[in-house]
């Protein structure tokens, strides 16, 4: 997914912290302005809350642990 964005993406939450239960949804982070990279991307992202979709910002060690993945 990042390497057809071209940009990076973070995963925050309980995926990040390693508490993710069948159930939840993953949360996504996206820098703003990888905004347009992402546009009709969304529904390939797993586990993705299609009501929230990919929130724009980037991961902050004082809130919690957050997973970076940037494209090759």
């Amino acid at each position: 997914m990042v390497n057809k964005a071209g940009r990076p993406l973070e995963v925050i939450g309980s995926a990040a912290r390693g508490q993710r239960k069948p159930t939840s949804d993953i949360d996504y982070l996206e820098p703003h302005t990888s905004l347009p990279y992402y546009k009709g991307l969304e529904r390939e992202l797993p586990g993705l809350d299609p009501e929230h979709g990919i929130v724009p910002g980037v991961g902050n060690p004082e809130i919690g642990p957050f997973i970076r993945f940037e494209p090759k």
